[in-house]
């Protein structure tokens, strides 16, 4: 079967993270599969090329699919050589420039719910990392600083845990999505007299394997989550997780076992459940044995793959 790829973006994002996933995999069932990029240069053509697709343009295809419902390219490719498309939602309706119908693969149950649609849902698949779960005093959180993302309410968190245990450190990658957001997180850590190397903002890294590592428990506390790719990349890590009631994580984190969901904007509950597991590292080292085993389970590379096969099996 031969795929186009379309992306609303070819730079570092969870979406075109998991549309290098899904490349993989489909290459690896032996598709022929192309990507559109909007750009040749950044994260999504160099990874895309990696994989073994091309990205090069394609004036036919059996299935189009889009990344996204922010980019109306797949579809009208599609319509006008008259051949199948599929959205791959990963983002709420208000988050959209096109209200995805037809053939359309949910990232969540939370999006499937969103959209109001009867969407397929597929979850994101990632092998799990070798080695140890490790109980250090180091709490990490990824992704790009917004309100959705609600880093306010864990930098507060930050403050209560660091009363208690002033030896533990917060670190967390991801650049400014909201400059203005970013500026009052800033201004707030220092209102709260957290010095900067006991919560610095890494604005990236290329080497996400090592951030993990580095890492004890792994905190974020989203205002809403479509998913929460990088909840399931630092289980596989072998990391606790306590995040927020937000969607797409209690689809993920299976309460007082993989880690703990908390409510939204309760700074204060987020840091008595990092405190608890910073005082009983036993506790961090099998709640993140058991959510490292729930990725191998349930969110692992051959079911997302054998799943999106049997998909476009019904589509094409």
């Amino acid at each position: 079967m031969k795929v186009l790829l379309v992306s609303h973006s070819s730079q570092l994002g969870g979406a075109q993270k998991v549309l290098v996933m899904l490349a993989k995999a489909l290459v690896e069932s032996h598709h022929e599969v192309f990507c559109a990029p909007p750009s040749d240069h950044g994260y999504l053509p160099d990874r895309m090329r990696e994989a073994g697709v091309m990205t090069t343009a394609t004036d036919s295809a059996d299935v189009v699919i889009s990344n996204t419902a922010t980019t109306d390219k797949g579809i009208r490719f599609a319509s006008t050589r008259g051949i199948p498309h599929v959205w791959y939602v990963h983002e709420f309706r208000q988050d959209s420039t096109v209200l995805p119908s037809g053939h359309v693969v949910a990232i969540s149950e939370t999006i499937k719910r969103d959209l109001g649609d009867s969407a397929t849902v597929i979850h994101t698949g990632i092998p799990v990392a070798d080695g140890e779960p490790n109980p250090s005093p180091v709490i990490v959180t990824a992704g790009g600083i917004c309100r959705r993302k609600g880093q306010l309410t864990l930098l507060r968190a930050a403050a209560e845990v660091l009363k208690e245990f002033p030896e533990a450190e917060f670190s967390s990658v991801g650049g400014p999505w909201e400059r203005d957001y970013f500026d009052q997180i800033r201004s707030e850590r220092k209102i709260l007299g957290i010095p900067k190397e006991k919560f610095p903002f890494h604005r990236g890294t290329r080497d996400m394997e090592a951030f993990y590592r580095t890492g004890g428990i792994f905190a974020s506390s989203p205002e809403r989550e479509p998913f929460g790719l990088c909840i399931i990349e630092a289980m596989a890590h072998g990391l606790p997780v306590v995040t927020t009631r937000s969607g797409g994580p209690e689809e993920i984190v299976i309460e007082g076992e993989t880690g703990f969901l908390v409510p939204l904007g309760d700074h204060k509950a987020m840091a008595d459940r990092i405190v608890y597991l910073l005082r009983n590292p036993e506790e961090t080292i099998r709640m993140g044995t058991a959510g490292r085993d729930r990725v191998k389970q349930s969110f692992n590379p051959e079911e997302y793959s054998a799943r999106w096969n049997d998909f476009l099996g019904t589509v094409v």
